[in-house]
């Protein structure tokens, strides 16, 4: 089989006699929707990192983003390896995302964890998904 390499229709070998002709893959954003089912405006940003250990991305400059063009609205952090009592101030103290919740495994300091980050406040945090693993998901809800 050649190989495949449609985005930006840049090289597609081997793929016509398979598949046909070989068109681009070009990404296009889905449209823009501008306000809820109600009326009432509409446009939330969500992004998620793996930052593989937060407290040593913040000591090598992983936090050195041009914060105050955040774009975002919700901000996941994921392999945090570390619980609430010890995240690192450049982002306890972050004023962006004024919001802040932090989940970690419980008695294993160092492994794993999550955090999320946002600019408005929810409605209900509920930590874990009822197993003893609770540092595994933050699910949350907004009023949107």
């Amino acid at each position: 089989m050649g190989i495949l390499w449609g985005l930006c229709g840049a090289l597609c070998e081997g793929v016509e006699a398979k598949r046909g002709a070989c068109g681009a893959a070009l990404y296009e954003d889905p449209p823009l929707r501008e306000s809820t089912s109600d009326g009432r405006p509409y446009n939330w940003k969500v992004t998620s990192w793996n930052v593989d250990g937060v407290r040593a991305w913040v000591r090598k400059g992983g936090i050195q983003v041009n914060l105050w063009e955040l774009i975002w609205d919700l901000w996941g952090l994921w392999e945090t390896k570390c619980g609430s009592d010890s995240v690192p101030s450049e982002l306890s103290e972050l004023e962006l995302l004024p919001h802040k919740f932090w989940g970690s495994a419980v008695g294993k300091s160092g492994y794993s964890g999550v955090g999320l980050l946002s600019r408005t406040e929810p409605i209900r945090v509920t930590h874990g998904i009822g197993r003893t693993q609770k540092w595994r998901f933050l699910p949350q809800k907004w009023l949107l």
